[in-house]
Protein backbone atom coordinates (compact mmCIF):
# COMPACT_ATOMS: atom_id res chain seq x y z
CA UNK A 1 0.00 0.00 0.00
CA UNK A 2 2.82 2.54 0.94
CA UNK A 3 4.74 2.27 -2.35
CA UNK A 4 1.48 2.22 -4.54
CA UNK A 5 0.96 5.90 -2.29
CA UNK A 6 4.57 6.57 -3.17
CA UNK A 7 4.14 6.30 -6.82
CA UNK A 8 1.30 8.27 -7.02
CA UNK A 9 2.80 11.27 -4.99
CA UNK A 10 6.11 10.77 -6.55
CA UNK A 11 4.18 11.29 -9.50
CA UNK A 12 2.30 14.00 -8.58
CA UNK A 13 5.77 15.80 -6.97
CA UNK A 14 7.61 15.23 -10.80
CA UNK A 15 5.04 17.88 -11.97
CA UNK A 16 5.09 20.41 -9.29
CA UNK A 17 8.42 21.61 -10.79
CA UNK A 18 8.46 20.33 -14.78
CA UNK A 19 8.40 23.54 -16.85
CA UNK A 20 5.98 22.07 -19.52
CA UNK A 21 6.34 21.41 -22.88
CA UNK A 22 4.94 23.71 -25.85
CA UNK A 23 1.42 22.39 -25.62
CA UNK A 24 1.84 23.52 -22.13
CA UNK A 25 2.97 26.96 -22.53
CA UNK A 26 0.36 28.05 -25.26
CA UNK A 27 -2.12 26.95 -22.70
CA UNK A 28 -0.57 29.02 -19.91
CA UNK A 29 -2.98 32.51 -20.80
CA UNK A 30 -6.20 32.75 -20.88
CA UNK A 31 -7.00 30.05 -23.16
CA UNK A 32 -6.52 27.19 -20.18
CA UNK A 33 -10.01 26.32 -18.75
CA UNK A 34 -10.69 24.40 -15.72
CA UNK A 35 -11.90 21.40 -16.76
CA UNK A 36 -12.78 19.49 -13.88
CA UNK A 37 -12.24 20.59 -9.80
CA UNK A 38 -12.05 17.29 -7.05
CA UNK A 39 -12.75 18.62 -3.63
CA UNK A 40 -12.50 22.21 -4.97
CA UNK A 41 -8.79 21.95 -6.48
CA UNK A 42 -8.67 22.82 -9.59
CA UNK A 43 -7.59 20.90 -12.81
CA UNK A 44 -6.55 23.10 -15.76
CA UNK A 45 -5.94 21.67 -19.45
CA UNK A 46 -2.41 22.67 -19.40
CA UNK A 47 -1.77 20.44 -16.34
CA UNK A 48 -3.87 17.42 -18.74
CA UNK A 49 -1.22 18.38 -21.27
CA UNK A 50 1.49 18.08 -18.97
CA UNK A 51 0.74 14.54 -18.39
CA UNK A 52 0.69 13.53 -22.25
CA UNK A 53 3.73 14.89 -22.52
CA UNK A 54 5.53 13.26 -19.86
CA UNK A 55 4.25 9.65 -21.96
CA UNK A 56 6.55 8.64 -24.80
CA UNK A 57 6.18 10.42 -28.14
CA UNK A 58 4.26 7.53 -29.90
CA UNK A 59 1.33 7.47 -27.04
CA UNK A 60 0.88 11.05 -27.14
CA UNK A 61 -0.81 11.08 -30.61
CA UNK A 62 -3.32 8.64 -29.41
CA UNK A 63 -4.50 10.17 -26.52
CA UNK A 64 -5.00 13.84 -27.33
CA UNK A 65 -7.56 11.95 -29.72
CA UNK A 66 -9.24 10.87 -26.91
CA UNK A 67 -8.94 14.18 -24.78
CA UNK A 68 -11.74 13.20 -22.42
CA UNK A 69 -10.85 10.00 -21.62
CA UNK A 70 -7.27 11.21 -20.26
CA UNK A 71 -8.92 13.74 -18.02
CA UNK A 72 -10.77 11.29 -16.46
CA UNK A 73 -7.52 9.23 -15.52
CA UNK A 74 -5.82 12.36 -14.35
CA UNK A 75 -9.28 13.17 -12.27
CA UNK A 76 -8.55 9.49 -11.01
CA UNK A 77 -5.05 10.45 -9.75
CA UNK A 78 -6.14 13.72 -8.41
CA UNK A 79 -8.41 11.59 -6.15
CA UNK A 80 -6.21 8.37 -5.27
CA UNK A 81 -3.68 11.75 -4.44
CA UNK A 82 -6.24 13.35 -1.89
CA UNK A 83 -7.37 10.10 -0.23
CA UNK A 84 -3.46 9.34 -0.06
CA UNK A 85 -3.30 12.64 2.09
CA UNK A 86 -5.98 11.80 4.75
CA UNK A 87 -4.06 8.69 5.43
CA UNK A 88 -0.90 9.88 6.65
CA UNK A 89 -1.82 10.29 10.46
CA UNK A 90 -3.07 6.60 10.30
CA UNK A 91 -0.09 5.09 8.60
CA UNK A 92 2.80 6.43 10.36
CA UNK A 93 5.78 4.57 7.85
CA UNK A 94 3.83 6.04 5.27
CA UNK A 95 4.23 9.73 6.84
CA UNK A 96 7.69 9.35 7.15
CA UNK A 97 8.51 8.03 3.71
CA UNK A 98 6.13 11.01 2.10
CA UNK A 99 7.92 13.58 4.86
CA UNK A 100 11.37 12.19 3.12
CA UNK A 101 10.49 12.72 -0.37
CA UNK A 102 8.55 16.28 0.57
CA UNK A 103 11.83 17.54 2.19
CA UNK A 104 14.34 16.27 -0.23
CA UNK A 105 11.64 18.07 -2.69
CA UNK A 106 12.26 21.34 -1.17
CA UNK A 107 15.40 21.14 -0.24
CA UNK A 108 16.50 20.58 -3.71
CA UNK A 109 14.53 23.23 -5.60
CA UNK A 110 14.67 26.18 -2.40
CA UNK A 111 17.81 25.27 -1.72
CA UNK A 112 20.89 22.76 -3.61
CA UNK A 113 19.82 24.47 -7.05
CA UNK A 114 20.14 28.19 -5.67
CA UNK A 115 23.18 27.48 -4.50
CA UNK A 116 25.59 29.56 -6.79
CA UNK A 117 29.50 29.68 -6.14
CA UNK A 118 31.33 31.38 -8.78
CA UNK A 119 35.33 31.79 -9.14
CA UNK A 120 35.05 35.36 -8.32
CA UNK A 121 33.64 34.80 -5.24
CA UNK A 122 35.62 32.09 -4.46
CA UNK A 123 38.81 34.59 -4.98
CA UNK A 124 37.46 37.04 -3.34
CA UNK A 125 36.93 35.26 0.07
CA UNK A 126 40.65 34.53 -0.70
CA UNK A 127 41.22 37.75 -0.64
CA UNK A 128 39.48 38.72 2.59
CA UNK A 129 39.57 36.12 4.88
CA UNK A 130 43.78 35.65 5.10
CA UNK A 131 43.53 35.03 9.02
CA UNK A 132 41.34 32.31 7.94
CA UNK A 133 43.26 30.61 5.27
CA UNK A 134 46.64 31.39 6.39
CA UNK A 135 47.12 28.50 8.49
CA UNK A 136 46.32 29.40 12.17
CA UNK A 137 44.72 26.49 13.73
CA UNK A 138 44.32 25.79 16.81
CA UNK A 139 44.36 21.86 18.60
CA UNK A 140 41.64 21.84 20.40
CA UNK A 141 40.33 19.06 23.31
CA UNK A 142 36.92 18.96 24.44
CA UNK A 143 34.86 17.59 26.85
CA UNK A 144 31.12 17.91 26.54
CA UNK A 145 29.03 17.04 29.37
CA UNK A 146 24.83 17.97 30.19
CA UNK A 147 25.06 20.23 32.62
CA UNK A 148 26.90 23.23 34.69
CA UNK A 149 27.56 21.30 38.14
CA UNK A 150 28.97 18.45 35.96
CA UNK A 151 31.60 21.02 34.34
CA UNK A 152 32.25 22.63 37.65
CA UNK A 153 32.57 18.79 39.42
CA UNK A 154 34.96 18.27 37.00
CA UNK A 155 37.02 20.76 36.23
CA UNK A 156 39.39 21.46 39.39
CA UNK A 157 40.52 17.79 38.35
CA UNK A 158 42.17 18.59 35.30
CA UNK A 159 45.26 19.97 36.10
CA UNK A 160 47.31 19.13 32.33
CA UNK A 161 46.53 17.30 29.56
CA UNK A 162 46.94 13.79 30.35
CA UNK A 163 44.83 14.60 32.73
CA UNK A 164 42.18 16.08 30.65
CA UNK A 165 42.49 13.03 28.32
CA UNK A 166 42.06 10.69 31.16
CA UNK A 167 38.86 12.73 31.98
CA UNK A 168 37.56 12.85 28.99
CA UNK A 169 37.39 8.81 27.83
CA UNK A 170 35.72 8.55 31.59
CA UNK A 171 33.19 11.19 31.49
CA UNK A 172 32.45 12.52 27.64
CA UNK A 173 29.00 12.02 26.72
CA UNK A 174 30.21 11.54 23.03
CA UNK A 175 31.84 8.35 22.75
CA UNK A 176 33.17 8.84 19.51
CA UNK A 177 34.90 12.18 21.44
CA UNK A 178 36.17 9.95 24.21
CA UNK A 179 37.49 7.37 22.37
CA UNK A 180 39.94 9.90 21.25
CA UNK A 181 40.65 11.16 24.99
CA UNK A 182 38.94 14.31 23.67
CA UNK A 183 41.16 15.49 20.75
CA UNK A 184 39.25 17.41 18.24
CA UNK A 185 42.44 17.94 15.90
CA UNK A 186 43.62 21.06 14.58
CA UNK A 187 40.95 23.49 14.26
CA UNK A 188 40.93 26.18 11.69
CA UNK A 189 39.73 29.86 12.75
CA UNK A 190 36.00 30.26 11.26
CA UNK A 191 32.65 31.98 12.48
CA UNK A 192 30.94 29.83 15.69
CA UNK A 193 33.51 26.64 14.85
CA UNK A 194 31.95 23.69 16.33
CA UNK A 195 29.54 25.43 17.50
CA UNK A 196 31.43 26.84 20.64
CA UNK A 197 31.62 30.63 18.98
CA UNK A 198 35.05 32.85 18.09
CA UNK A 199 35.91 33.62 21.20
CA UNK A 200 37.61 29.92 21.48
CA UNK A 201 40.50 31.40 19.40
CA UNK A 202 41.16 34.00 22.11
CA UNK A 203 41.64 31.16 24.70
CA UNK A 204 45.17 30.81 26.14
CA UNK A 205 46.83 27.70 25.88
CA UNK A 206 47.50 24.75 28.35
CA UNK A 207 44.29 26.08 30.79
CA UNK A 208 40.78 24.35 31.52
CA UNK A 209 38.37 26.90 29.80
CA UNK A 210 34.20 26.20 30.49
CA UNK A 211 31.95 26.99 27.90
CA UNK A 212 27.96 26.81 27.69
CA UNK A 213 25.89 27.09 24.77
CA UNK A 214 22.88 25.00 23.32
CA UNK A 215 24.17 21.75 23.42
CA UNK A 216 25.53 22.19 26.98
CA UNK A 217 28.44 23.01 28.98
CA UNK A 218 32.03 22.04 27.47
CA UNK A 219 35.19 21.91 28.93
CA UNK A 220 37.68 22.84 26.79
CA UNK A 221 41.94 23.11 26.72
CA UNK A 222 43.90 24.55 23.61
CA UNK A 223 47.32 22.69 23.73
CA UNK A 224 48.95 24.15 20.32
CA UNK A 225 48.48 26.93 17.93
CA UNK A 226 50.05 26.38 14.82
CA UNK A 227 50.24 29.61 12.18
CA UNK A 228 52.15 29.27 8.67
CA UNK A 229 52.82 31.19 5.45
CA UNK A 230 49.95 32.48 2.73
CA UNK A 231 48.80 29.04 0.78
CA UNK A 232 48.50 29.97 -3.42
CA UNK A 233 44.87 30.15 -4.26
CA UNK A 234 45.36 26.61 -5.69
CA UNK A 235 45.99 25.19 -2.78
CA UNK A 236 42.86 25.87 -0.51
CA UNK A 237 40.47 27.07 -4.25
CA UNK A 238 38.32 23.78 -2.97
CA UNK A 239 38.42 24.28 0.81
CA UNK A 240 36.94 28.15 0.25
CA UNK A 241 34.65 26.31 -2.37
CA UNK A 242 33.54 24.21 0.25
CA UNK A 243 32.81 27.13 2.84
CA UNK A 244 30.67 29.34 0.47
CA UNK A 245 28.49 26.29 -0.54
CA UNK A 246 27.78 25.78 3.33
CA UNK A 247 27.11 29.72 3.88
CA UNK A 248 25.01 29.58 0.97
CA UNK A 249 23.23 26.46 2.13
CA UNK A 250 22.39 27.97 5.60
CA UNK A 251 21.46 31.10 4.41
CA UNK A 252 18.65 29.68 1.99
CA UNK A 253 17.52 26.90 4.72
CA UNK A 254 16.97 29.63 7.11
CA UNK A 255 14.86 31.71 4.53
CA UNK A 256 12.89 28.50 3.70
CA UNK A 257 12.19 28.13 7.20
CA UNK A 258 11.28 31.23 8.09
CA UNK A 259 8.71 31.16 4.92
CA UNK A 260 7.23 27.66 6.15
CA UNK A 261 6.94 28.46 9.47
CA UNK A 262 4.32 30.82 8.78
CA UNK A 263 1.03 30.04 10.09
CA UNK A 264 2.52 27.32 12.07
CA UNK A 265 2.15 27.28 15.89
CA UNK A 266 4.89 25.10 17.74
CA UNK A 267 5.30 23.96 21.09
CA UNK A 268 8.10 22.27 22.84
CA UNK A 269 7.86 20.33 26.00
CA UNK A 270 10.89 19.30 28.02
CA UNK A 271 11.82 15.94 28.37
CA UNK A 272 10.92 15.52 32.09
CA UNK A 273 7.50 16.56 32.31
CA UNK A 274 4.64 17.94 29.59
CA UNK A 275 5.06 21.95 30.30
CA UNK A 276 5.15 23.61 27.01
CA UNK A 277 7.62 25.71 26.88
CA UNK A 278 8.14 29.05 25.59
CA UNK A 279 8.04 28.75 21.57
CA UNK A 280 10.09 31.75 20.80
CA UNK A 281 13.40 30.78 19.57
CA UNK A 282 16.94 32.46 19.34
CA UNK A 283 20.72 31.67 19.06
CA UNK A 284 21.43 31.04 22.45
CA UNK A 285 24.37 33.35 23.66
CA UNK A 286 27.72 31.70 24.46
CA UNK A 287 29.38 32.10 27.69
CA UNK A 288 33.23 31.27 28.59
CA UNK A 289 34.34 30.73 31.69
CA UNK A 290 38.29 30.68 32.52
CA UNK A 291 40.44 29.50 35.56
Amino acid sequence: MVSAYLRFLMLALSFLTGAGGLLTNALAGESDPVVARVSGKPIRLSYVYQHIEALPLGDQIDVRDQLDRFTESVIKQEILFQYALHQLDEDVEFREEIKTIVMSHLIEKHVKSRIDVSDKLVEAYYRDHSGEISGEHWRVHQIPLKTGVQCEELRPRITSITSFVELARKYSIDPVLASRGGDLGYVMRHHNVLGLGEDLFTLPLHKTHRIDNQGGCHLIWISEYVKSPMPALAEVRDRIHQILVRQQEVSLLNTLLERASKGIVVKRYSSTNNAAQNTATSDASTTIQQN
